[in-house]
């Protein structure tokens, strides 16, 4: 088996209307979830990264920049399983876009 560390994740939603949508970003790490709700302006990159901050459960554990920083920029977090999940809660726009770009390492037993 390898670790795998999350780099990077940035989320993006572009609609004809450009209005806000409500977007949730969950990350499960070897059964530990971390998750953000995030009211997203139209056309505006986040970059969703760790914090020191518990999961408290599945409801808490990640935040978001306007700025580009890395996804484990204040905790290394790395595991066997790591799986991003994204969605959009708010009634869809016309053209309606969600796009999660998400960069992994693997690393090697050492």
């Amino acid at each position: 088996d390898e670790d795998v560390r999350l780099l990077a994740c940035s989320v993006i939603q572009i609609n004809d209307e450009t209005d806000a949508k409500d977007v949730e970003v969950r990350w499960t790490i070897d059964g530990n979830v971390y998750f953000t709700a995030i009211p997203m302006d139209n056309n505006a990159l986040l970059f969703i990264y760790r914090t020191m901050d518990p999961s408290a459960g599945g409801t808490a554990g990640l935040f978001q920049s306007a700025v580009w920083l890395n996804a484990a920029y204040y905790v290394d977090k790395r595991g066997l399983d790591f799986k991003v999940e994204v969605r959009m809660t708010s009634v869809p726009g016309g053209n309606q876009s969600l796009l999660c770009r998400c960069v992994k390492e693997t690393l090697e037993l050492t």
